[in-house]
């Protein structure tokens, strides 16, 4: 679920048939300010956020699918728009407000499937209100997305209702959104998802900028590194090559290095797609050594020239991290 609050918009009106995707998110990582850039054609949507730091994150989801992909959206963005005539808009959003709405795409079910028959929304938005909800309501009428509450500490701070439908004009006009959800959960047969943010990054102070390696950003870092690996490997191998085994056989080499890349040990884990880290290293040194590992392996293998040419994209997106470890080119 992508949505648009009431942002102001800094750019509208450009097409990616005309404009160069790669300058102009590069452009927008570099601009001071915090900026969320939004694509739209007929079949996907996608958006990127970003601080004056970092790229923060971003989601991507066709029209015929309901799941978001959050890996990799950049460069996904870029290349659909060889095929996608998307419209482009850059909004500038409130620091108060960025990382909450960046923070999105990391969140975890509090409660699941509440049907309308035994929950009533307006009930449960009051609950969440009491439980202090960081996160949203996403509410389903009739199998169908029918629209989300969203939350910051208890408070609502924006609703959405994808229902076309006539209106009643009894409706309060003041938050006519989310009376509009509260008539179809009395009209129609719904279902209720109560989704949690995972965590809320914070902006970085300026004078602290060297600590920028936290869980949520350098575990999307890192699974975006290591999925552009595994796709110019395959490139070479064929799909049917094991790329795990070939990981892990690097990680056993590196283990005198970096004991927590020891998969027995298993402090350090890559499942299907996702890293996850419970070590006591700190995530710098974990950022370290899966670079130095991905570029050995893509080295051995002698596709280091089409590996640096796959994450090009990636290290402008993460140029700061790069530099922190060392590896400004």
């Amino acid at each position: 679920m992508i949505v648009i609050p009431n942002w102001k918009a800094l750019t509208v009106g450009l097409y990616s048939d005309f404009v160069d995707i790669k300058k102009l998110v590069q452009y927008y990582q570099g601009v001071d300010g915090n900026h969320g850039i939004h694509f739209k054609s007929v079949s996907t949507e996608g958006i990127l956020y970003y601080d004056h730091f970092d790229y923060l994150g971003g989601g991507l989801q066709s029209s015929a699918g309901k799941e978001l992909d959050t890996v990799d959206v950049t460069r996904k963005l870029i290349r659909l728009s060889a095929d996608n005539s998307f419209s482009l808009t850059v909004y500038r959003i409130d620091p108060d407000d960025i990382y909450f709405w960046a923070s999105l795409f990391d969140t975890r079910p509090l409660y699941k499937d509440l049907k309308s028959e035994f929950t009533n929304l307006a009930s449960l938005i009051k609950k969440m209100k009491a439980e202090g909800l960081t996160g949203y309501i996403e509410t389903f009428f009739e199998g169908e997305l029918g629209g989300a509450v969203f939350f910051r500490s208890g408070q609502v701070i924006h609703s959405a209702c994808f229902i076309d439908e006539k209106l009643p004009e009894r409706l309060p006009a003041r938050d006519r959104v989310l009376a509009a959800l509260l008539y179809f959960s009395q009209k129609k047969s719904g279902v209720f998802n109560v989704r949690e943010i995972a965590s809320t990054r914070q902006p970085k102070d300026k004078k602290g900028e060297s600590d920028i390696f936290n869980a949520h950003v350098t575990s999307r870092m890192l699974e975006s590194l290591l999925k552009s690996l595994k796709g110019v490997m395959a490139g070479k191998n064929g799909h049917g090559f094991d790329f795990n085994i070939l990981l892990k056989k690097k990680f056993i080499k590196k283990a005198d290095k970096y004991r927590f890349l020891d998969p027995f040990a298993a402090e350090f884990q890559y499942t299907e797609g996702k890293v996850v880290y419970h070590g006591d290293a700190d995530w710098k040194q974990v950022a370290a050594a899966i670079f130095e590992s991905a570029r050995e392996l893509a080295e051995e293998n002698q596709l280091a020239k089409q590996f640096d040419s796959e994450i090009e994209i990636w290290k402008a997106q993460y140029a700061k991290e790069l530099t922190e470890l060392g590896y400004d080119e």
